[in-house]
């Protein structure tokens, strides 16, 4: 191989290696995710490398061995949601997971966070409503 092929070679493959890098940085992807409780919800929140391309993000949730399931949506540019739906578990003390997807603007899944947890106890003053303590309300 002559001395110009191989300078072209090496120019063409550090072309390849900058164009790869320059995409893998665009790609909107979640640096962190963190999973708080408090009194009546759990707050989600996260941290992206770049907001560049998304059109929104997707948060799910799981409690138990279930699949993560669609609980609600930020637009861009928020980095929380609430999840105050968690008053419908009967139980006393409950583990929950949660997930965030990046959805491009093209809506396409850009990327998924990483599975995170914590166990929830609901607040101690809130009424459950179970079919038992309906019954004894008409008694």
């Amino acid at each position: 191989m002559r001395l110009e092929h191989k300078y072209l070679f090496a120019a063409v493959i550090m072309l390849f290696i900058f164009t790869g890098m320059m995409l893998a940085q665009s790609n909107p992807t979640i640096k962190d995710i963190k999973v708080e409780a408090f009194d009546g919800y759990i707050r989600v929140s996260w941290e992206v490398y770049s907001e560049a391309g998304v059109d929104h993000y997707e948060v799910r949730r799981s409690s138990g061995t279930s699949v993560p399931l669609y609980i609600g949506r930020t637009e861009c540019g928020v980095k929380y949601y609430d999840d105050k739906n968690i008053g419908f578990y009967k139980t006393e003390d409950q583990y929950f997971s949660y997930q965030v997807r990046v959805i491009g603007t093209n809506q396409s899944l850009q990327s998924n966070s990483e599975i995170k947890g914590i166990r929830y106890s609901s607040p101690s003053n809130t009424y459950k409503s179970t079919w038992g303590s309906i019954k004894a309300m008409f008694r």
